[in-house]
């Protein structure tokens, strides 16, 4: 399933201006840095292939629900954290690399 970028248009921001960032410097670095599909596929991630009984047993075993995150889910999310942290510096390559490209088609790159 893919979403449009425009449709998190809204979504972001609705987050930024809860948090009162909109019209600061952050408003151009939080988009990309908490994207709301990274939060989407982190979600169908702890709710589909997280099983339940793993983290009952962490918290029958003493566990708060920081520390069962923690020690328990964290770990066996590596892999969708390592996607949602890649998907963004991948957005900032391409977007530089479009800017370096119009740049030598326009002749403002040096070098």
């Amino acid at each position: 399933m893919t979403i449009p970028v425009t449709a998190l248009v809204l979504p972001t921001f609705l987050e930024l201006n809860a948090l009162h960032l909109l019209g600061s410097a952050l408003t151009v670095v939080l988009p990309f840095a908490f994207f709301p599909f990274g939060v989407y596929l982190a979600y169908l991630y702890f709710a589909s292939a997280l099983p339940a009984e793993l983290l009952d047993a962490a918290r029958v075993d003493g566990c708060g629900e920081w520390a069962t995150f923690r020690r328990v889910a964290l770990p066996l999310a590596k892999p969708v954290v390592a996607l949602i942290a890649t998907v963004p510096l991948a957005l900032v390559y391409v977007v530089a690399q479009r800017a370096l490209v119009r740049g030598a088609l326009t002749g403002a790159a040096t070098g």
